[in-house]
């Protein structure tokens, strides 16, 4: 195990970001507030639209291919800041959620529904693995539930559970994102902790480091709850040269616009910074990297500048 904390790295010294394409926007009906998205092999990028409760296919130029709904619009979410989706093997799988419960819709890639199920917890993040199989964090404030990955079949039924908290977190902080390498690793940021992680395919850690200096997050008392009110890290995601990339949140310099590039052994390569504020990260296997901008009413794909640079030196 390697603990490691540090703070931040000068941004953009050795990357930076170039817009390549922007769908939708204040003055576009096009995208009412999208909350998750996902890229296929070809290109084409798919959108949950929160207000809409839809799910919508766009061509790689941006042209609106398809739209399909799952609910009376707003009717879907209730408080969950997204709905993850993620694509394999052609089908596309969302997570709806309702207050206490968590339900995935497959797809294929025309957006016809092939078929729905429940999840046993709700859910918060979601990556479909190449084996055909799903994994998904928990939300939950119970201990021994919260702070894990889940492993399930796709009907729904368990395979694994992977547990990312240390034993004295307290549950309301150890909500996860998290993604698997090719390899089997997982990568896994906890939104209200300082804490990165890298454990191997077997579970067992590698690394764990801090980028934000945050020994104490903020936090408020709901009734018999004390929760926190400012996220540390808002997503995770990785590209095809096995670089992470960590969406910083409050406490970052830049509110909710610095992206943290660590390389797989945890080391912090640089900081990019999105022009605007955005509350998750998908960088696709071509190297894009994809954010939002105008409170979710535009979708902005950059891209990243130096990575062939980088490759080369490796």
């Amino acid at each position: 195990m390697l603990l490691t904390t540090g703070l931040y790295a000068s941004g953009g010294t050795r990357f930076r970001l170039e817009e390549v394409l922007s769908i939708g926007g204040a003055q576009s009906d096009l995208i009412s507030m999208w909350v998750g998205a996902a890229v296929d092999q070809e290109g084409f990028l798919y959108v949950t639209d929160a207000l809409e409760s839809a799910l919508k296919k766009f061509d790689p130029s941006g042209r609106l291919v398809k739209s399909t709904t799952w609910a009376q619009p707003g009717g879907g979410g209730f408080g969950m800041r997204r709905y993850p989706l993620d694509i394999s093997n052609r089908n596309v799988y969302v997570v709806v959620s309702s207050p206490f419960q968590s339900s995935v819709k497959v797809y294929d890639s025309d957006l016809n529904l092939k078929t729905s199920f429940d999840l046993p917890d709700p859910a918060d993040d979601l990556q479909a693995l190449p084996d055909g199989r799903l994994a998904y964090s928990s939300v939950s404030m119970v201990k021994d539930r919260a702070g894990c990955v889940r492993i399930i079949d796709r009907s729904g039924l368990r395979h694994k559970t992977i547990s990312c908290r240390q034993e004295d977190d307290p549950a309301t902080l150890s909500m996860i994102d998290f993604r698997f390498a090719d390899d089997g690793s997982l990568f896994v940021v906890f939104n209200y902790l300082d804490r990165i992680l890298k454990l191997d395919r077997k579970g067992r850690l590698v690394w764990a480091k801090g980028l934000l200096g945050v020994s104490k997050v903020k936090t408020k008392k709901i009734l018999f709850k004390t929760v926190p009110v400012t996220p540390t890290f808002k997503d995770v995601a990785l590209d095809g040269a096995g670089r992470l990339f960590v969406l910083g949140g409050g406490y970052s310099r830049n509110r909710s616009r610095d992206v943290y590039v660590l390389d797989s052994d945890g080391r912090l390569l640089d900081t990019l910074t999105l022009p605007q504020p955005s509350h998750c990260l998908v960088v696709d296997r071509f190297g894009f990297l994809y954010a939002r901008a105008d409170q979710g009413m535009t979708l902005k794909k950059y891209k990243i500048i130096g990575f062939e640079d980088d490759d080369a030196r490796r």
